[in-house]
């Protein structure tokens, strides 16, 4: 992996319905906050990948907030939702605080990071505008932006695979390690960006 950028977190917290205040958290694991040359954000543990999203065009499935030394993601594919509390570890030479405002500055190259007052519950919510289902016939553009993720969402029919999958995950694993795949991933993405923008 070429990467770009690489921050420790302290804490790490993933909201769960099933727990009582409606967060999971983790502290002190060896997870950190890694973003890559080929624009990949990826929150990991040691050597496992725990999240992973690329961060071309991701204003429509993507919001950030930060409150303190923390940052509040949101991040949608499809109809499922995910929100996210990343707390950042302190350096000999940068406190928490200094670091999350360093990230949210790194991030705000590809997204707008809304800054909350600490002392303040969240004023804005955490929430992005619902996806319109595809209906009857559709152009290229907007069919790739439904693939994506983005503004529209595929009906159900779309959900079944008829392709076979035999073999699909030692084909996946071999892509992983290959190095040349994250740079063919993000050319795929470059693509699918500029059909969606009909160029």
């Amino acid at each position: 992996m070429d990467i770009v950028h690489d921050w420790e977190l302290e804490r790490y917290g993933k909201f769960d319905t099933q727990v009582q205040n409606g967060w999971s958290t983790i502290e002190n694991k060896g997870h950190s906050v890694k973003i890559l040359a080929s624009r990949k954000f990826l929150i990991s543990s040691e050597s496992t990948v725990l999240e992973s999203f690329s961060l071309f065009n991701p204003t429509t499935w993507l919001k950030c907030y930060q409150k303190g030394d923390s940052l509040l993601l949101l991040h949608r594919v499809k109809d499922l939702s995910r929100k996210f509390r990343l707390k950042f570890k302190a350096t000999v030479r940068k406190s928490s605080l200094e670091i999350c405002d360093e990230v949210a500055q790194v991030l705000r190259q590809y997204l707008t990071v809304a800054k909350l007052d600490a002392h303040c519950q969240q004023s804005q919510p955490m929430e992005l505008e619902p996806t319109q289902c595809l209906t009857g016939q559709v152009s290229q553009d907007v069919f790739a932006q439904a693939v994506l993720g983005k503004k529209y969402s595929l009906p159900s029919a779309y959900a079944a695979c008829n392709y076979p999958t035999e073999g699909l995950e030692t084909l996946v694993r071999l892509c992983i390690i290959d190095p040349n795949f994250p740079s063919f991933v993000a050319e795929v993405e470059k693509i699918m960006e500029s059909v969606t923008a009909n160029k």
